[in-house]
């Protein structure tokens, strides 16, 4: 399956608050590497560090000084997710872990002391057992005694409205988790104004939490991909419909063609406009950079309007494939001779994905991948075919991109792509590349470079 870094520290958060190591042992790579800023020697497998983590935890547990793991937010090392640990008490910190993964597994944890886990943002997320749970229970909400008790719940708006925090976050999970077990149409009306009245009242990141709790409910119970329709059909956020469209692909059985029956849902979906952010959603579909994809991208990329393509043009994850880079290099090369001014003004959209590609690539690398539906079920979710480093995939483009600068026309915006591929001629921009942006992205300008 599908495997992020937030996925991996998420579970090794829980390890070490419910001091269980089962789960997160299946997760690990057989040439994992576990190190610490405070241990001169570093672990080098799974075996090594599972002869090391079990007699720890058993030592935390008889210690009777609980350890506090939260996922936070960090600057550090690049940026990204992290796990903040404290001993003793949620506030007396003591370190920082990040996380690397491939291939569905995870193949480093980082302890670090430096920079000091003060300088880490905090989210007050504790992962723990329940939120692996088949069924969700936490906080205070009443945990139902069957899907028929939250079938009731769901359609009592009295009730469900007088709900606040975790307590209307749990009702939300249980609503979603009864539609994907039982898909009654009957009930989507109901769930349509939970969710929209959920989202009126909380913001993104609580929305992302859940999201996580979905996805952990919806791999371990092979629930259908219609579960996201809720998130996709009444969310605004970028990150939340992005994050819910890759997962509901992942969780699809293939068709036979190798693409995800998702598909089958969602393009209806992009052509009746019943996604309220499909720019975020296409946006993901780009990001998950698989090549059989490019059929319903071409069909449907044609049905976006302008602020939507701006909002797909900035969405990406952590890794940047082959299959990605191209799409929006072929888009470009379609629009450069297309001088309407809609033409230009998508032709400059399309141009700052592929600035924004290699500016904010993490891992300094482009693959050629293959994804594997349902990804719950794959031993490897995600195969890599090949890898490049981004100076090597430069290259392979270069030739594409420099034609580019060159037929487009005046004032240029792709002196700043091959800039940021390490094509161009260092230095700041010229007066003339910046009117370009400002003329292709108008306001978002600054914000897309």
């Amino acid at each position: 399956m599908h495997l992020s870094e937030a996925d991996a520290l998420r579970a090794y958060a829980r390890m070490m608050n419910t001091l269980d190591s089962s789960q997160f042992e299946r997760l690990l790579a057989d040439d994992f590497h576990f190190a610490s800023q405070l241990v001169l020697d570093e672990i080098t497998s799974k075996d090594e560090f599972l002869a090391y983590i079990r007699p720890k935890l058993e030592t935390i547990a008889r210690s009777g000084s609980p350890v506090f793991s939260e996922m936070g937010e960090w600057d550090a090392y690049g940026g990204g997710p992290c796990v903040i640990t404290a001993q003793g008490t949620r506030d007396n910190l003591v370190g920082t872990a990040v996380a690397k993964t491939l291939n569905g597994k995870i193949t480093r944890i980082d302890l670090c002391i430096a920079p000091p886990p003060q300088t880490a943002r905090r989210t007050g997320e504790y992962p723990s057992s329940e939120a692996t749970a088949q069924l969700p229970s936490a906080g205070t909400f009443p945990q139902p005694a069957n899907l028929t008790e939250v079938r009731e719940r769901l359609y009592d708006e009295a009730y469900w409205r007088s709900l606040a925090g975790n307590d209307l976050q749990q009702m939300v999970l249980w609503s979603m988790l009864l539609y994907g077990k039982q898909l009654h149409q009957a009930d989507v009306p109901r769930l349509a104004a939970l969710y929209v009245h959920f989202v009126s009242r909380t913001e993104a990141n609580s929305r992302t939490q859940l999201l996580r709790q979905v996805r952990d409910i919806a791999c371990q119970s092979d629930l259908p991909p219609p579960i996201y329709i809720p998130v996709l059909a009444f969310d605004p956020d970028d990150i939340v419909v992005s994050e819910a469209v890759i997962d509901m692909v992942m969780i699809s059985e293939p068709l036979p063609d190798g693409s995800p029956a998702a598909f089958a849902e969602l393009e209806p979906m992009f052509r009746k406009r019943t996604i309220q952010n499909r720019g975020a959603a296409f946006g993901g579909l780009v990001a998950l950079g698989d090549a059989r994809f490019r059929p319903l991208l071409e069909r449907v990329k044609l049905l976006l309007t302008l602020d939507e393509l701006r909002v797909a043009a900035r969405t990406r994850t952590a890794s940047v494939t082959d299959a990605q880079v191209r799409f929006w290099l072929d888009w470009a090369e379609e629009l450069v001779n297309d001088h309407s001014p809609e033409g230009e003004a998508a032709f400059g959209l399309v141009a700052s994905a592929l600035v924004i590609l290699p500016r904010d690539n993490r891992t300094h690398e482009v693959v050629d991948a293959e994804r594997r539906y349902p990804g719950q079920r794959q031993q490897h979710a995600v195969v890599i075919q090949r890898s490049w480093t981004t100076a090597e995939y430069a290259q392979l483009i270069a030739k594409r991109l420099h034609a580019l600068s060159e037929a487009e026309a005046e004032p240029k915006v792709f002196l700043t792509v091959l800039q940021q591929w390490g094509l161009g001629v260092a230095g700041a921009e010229s007066e003339p590349e910046q009117e370009g942006w400002r003329r292709y992205l108008g306001p978002m300008f600054r914000r897309n470079k």
